[in-house]
């Protein structure tokens, strides 16, 4: 994986420490360069939860009247924070820590902006949309390559596992 890439929890996907989908599926499918079976073992344990959990890690909560209350009083009033909710309901989380973790990866990965540009998007409701448009179409490609790793996966378990019995049962 890519050196300051962050990685999901060891017991649980952590929503602040988002790593990208595409980046682990570069690795399953060898498309950028050839993965030792070390290395690829090593990093489909490393995203074990995030990949057992599936689609459902990008899911929604369930977010009663009370929450929400409590939420948006928890929530900072700053600019950042402000886009950070709207992002949010846009991607259809109730969690805006998850959206900041995608945000975060977005721009880690994706943006091709300064520091300086994207304050100005923050800052100027015009500009927020078409930010709020490609992070929208990331997290869209995202839960794609998710689906495309988990599916490579069990496809290459299930190889394994016939390739097994074929040569424990079938003889020449």
């Amino acid at each position: 994986m890519a050196q300051g890439t962050a990685q999901p929890g060891a017991s649980a996907p952590d929503a602040t420490a988002y790593s990208s989908a595409k980046q682990l599926w570069h690795l399953v499918t060898e498309q950028s360069l050839v993965t030792s079976d070390d290395v690829l073992s090593r990093e489909l344990a490393r995203h074990r939860p995030f990949l057992a959990e599936g689609l459902a890690w990008f899911g929604k909560g369930v977010k009663t009247p009370t929450t929400a209350a409590a939420a948006a009083a928890k929530r900072p009033q700053g600019k950042l924070s402000r886009f950070v909710g709207r992002l949010a309901e846009l991607l259809g989380m109730d969690d805006d820590v998850r959206a900041k973790g995608i945000l975060s990866a977005y721009l880690a990965g994706d943006f091709r902006g300064t520091k300086q540009s994207l304050r100005k998007m923050v800052d100027d409701e015009r500009l927020q949309r078409p930010l709020m448009v490609d992070v929208w179409q990331y997290y869209r490609a995202e839960r794609l390559y998710l689906l495309q790793v988990r599916s490579l996966v069990h496809f290459k378990t299930f190889q394994t596992h016939l390739l097994f019995w074929k040569l424990l049962f079938v003889r020449s």
